[in-house]
């Protein structure tokens, strides 16, 4: 019934149109929706996602020597992710993985701004 309103971005069904609708209140609540519509389930998806950002991480570690990383930002304030992504890295006891608070990840410019006003007052090198 709706998805006409969509069809000029290209969206020509209904679950584009609904996931469309629901990231007006956050733009994860489209992965969630989109993952739901099309049977995965939300839990499908975002296991998805921990198993990618997984295998990221464990890479850079590996390249890098790293032993701590700090995810914010979108997706990552999502609590699902992060209890999928903890319990994937829970095995990799070498790599701390930390998340910076959901409430200021929910936006990646919050983030940005953080990281710009530690490199401005010296806190963090850039």
């Amino acid at each position: 019934a709706i998805a006409w309103i969509f069809a000029p971005l290209g969206w020509g069904n209904w679950q584009a149109a609904v996931a469309s609708i629901t990231g007006l209140v956050a733009k994860e609540n489209i992965v969630g929706t989109l993952g739901i519509l099309y049977g995965g389930g939300d839990g499908t998806v975002y296991d998805a996602m921990a198993r990618t950002f997984h295998k990221l991480i464990v890479n850079a570690a590996d390249e890098t020597g790293l032993d701590c990383v700090l995810i914010a930002g979108g997706v990552a304030s999502s609590g699902l992710l992060r209890k999928m992504l903890r319990e994937r890295m829970a095995k990799r006891r070498h790599v701390d993985v930390r998340f910076g608070e959901a409430r200021l990840s929910s936006d990646n410019a919050v983030g940005i701004a953080l990281m710009c006003q530690d490199i401005c007052t010296g806190r963090l090198e850039a």
